[in-house]
């Protein structure tokens, strides 16, 4: 798999930079995708607003795409991440950047998310 691939999860709160509101959403994480990706439609109630567009390269060539700032629930820990802007047919997506953020990654042995090994309670000397 070359620790590219799709993890199903179960959820995450997708949150504005000031959490008094919140949705709930379900998606993958995608272990060769850079950024997150979640539909337009679901940050318009939460406020959350376009910070700059962006040229991607895609299948077909390059596309623009709208970049924000979301806050993200994930493992207990909340974050704020770059967000791409999807259209009404994109999937919910959790890409490397957020993982990286908040100090997952991919098992793909086990097909889950974890804390990396490095991390764990031991102190350091």
């Amino acid at each position: 798999m070359g620790g590219r691939g799709l993890y199903q999860n179960e959820g995450w709160d997708l949150q504005p930079p000031t959490p008094e509101k919140v949705v709930e959403v379900e998606g993958v994480v995608d272990a060769g995708a850079m950024y997150t990706v979640v539909r337009r439609d679901l940050f318009e109630p939460l406020g959350i607003k376009t910070l700059e567009r962006r040229r991607f390269k895609d299948f077909g060539g390059y596309v623009e795409k709208d970049i924000g700032e979301a806050g993200l629930a994930l493992a207990g820990r909340r974050r704020a991440v770059p967000v791409i802007f999807g259209e009404a047919d994109d999937a919910v997506v959790v890409g490397v950047t957020a993982l990286k953020i908040f100090g997952i990654e991919v098992d793909p042995v086990r097909g889950c998310l974890k804390r990396p090994s490095c991390c764990s309670s031991r102190k350091a000397s």
